[in-house]
């Protein structure tokens, strides 16, 4: 299937940091060839202060990780992602500080069970612009009114569930693909 434009979410459980650069470059090549986009494997820049992007301007990436679960977002646009395990945690105070006064709002009225939601949508926002967080958090919402809102400054927040995880996806993309690659990497020494 060729593609223009795309963006494919690759799970996987159990791997280890220094697997990471290996498992996103095998991403972009599987991503290349089901795009049937030449393959070129790309190489990682990683410098202070900007987000890590690949050498090749075809291809982005971002990653996400919680607990046992890895996500990397492959795409032909820019992307951000991010994943939760919903646990316990000081919600409103987390919520007082770094959410826009609508969110805090909104969780109000349902009781935080869309705590851990809107921080995906939040941070899988900034990831996307490549600030992330910092003293602008605070000032751009995710809700619409009384819902979770689909769309954000041109770009789609994707959100999505996978086991007991929350997540979402931020893409000027109104689709996506989940592939679940889901093997337990073993550290191998």
């Amino acid at each position: 299937m060729a593609c223009r434009s795309k963006v494919s979410l690759y799970l996987y459980s159990g791997v280890m940091q220094e697997q990471r650069d290996t498992l996103i470059i095998k991403c972009a090549e599987d991503f290349q060839h089901a795009c049937q986009l030449p393959v070129r494997l790309p190489e990682i820049v990683r410098k202070p202060g900007i987000k890590p992007h690949f050498d090749d301007d075809r291809l982005f990436f971002n990653l996400t990780h919680s607990h046992d679960l890895w996500i990397c977002a492959i795409s032909t646009e820019p992307v951000g992602i991010d994943l939760e395990l919903p646990r316990s945690c000081r919600m409103e105070l987390v919520a007082k500080r770094f959410f826009h006064s609508d969110e805090y709002r909104y969780l109000l009225q349902d009781d935080f069970r869309s705590f851990f939601t809107i921080w995906c949508a939040k941070e899988s926002y900034v990831k996307y612009l490549g600030t992330g967080i910092d003293d602008e958090f605070k000032n751009f919402h995710v809700t619409d009114q009384h819902t979770l809102a689909k769309q954000l400054n041109g770009c789609f927040l994707h959100h999505f569930q996978v086991d007991d995880y929350c997540g979402c996806l931020c893409t000027p993309l109104p689709f996506y693909q989940l592939l679940d690659r889901r093997t337990t990497y073993e550290n191998r020494d």
